[in-house]
């Protein structure tokens, strides 16, 4: 995963979504079963207001994001999908 370019879980997983989907766009019909079930194993492992935590601070970008998973736009970087966060950095 450290090669897609992650900089909080939350980036993590709407990246990890954004290359499955790019991947195989048969996943892209189920999009929002597999953030809901994600959603739903985090907040039952007390784990989602941690997360959420993590990314307050959301940067503004001007440029078009390859998808949104998570609430988290997703970029294509040099031929990867990196996270909102990470994209910033190199703004």
């Amino acid at each position: 995963m450290k090669k897609v370019g992650l900089g909080s879980r939350l980036g993590t997983f709407g990246a990890a979504l954004a290359l499955l989907i790019k991947e195989d766009s048969s996943y892209a019909q189920h999009k929002d079963v597999i953030e809901s079930a994600v959603i739903t194993y985090l907040k039952e492992e007390n784990l989602y207001d941690e997360i959420l935590n993590e990314s307050r601070n959301i940067p503004e970008i001007d440029d078009t994001p390859y998808m949104t998973c998570f609430g988290v736009d997703i970029y294509e970087k040099n031929g990867q999908l990196v996270s909102e966060y990470d994209y910033a950095k190199t703004l």
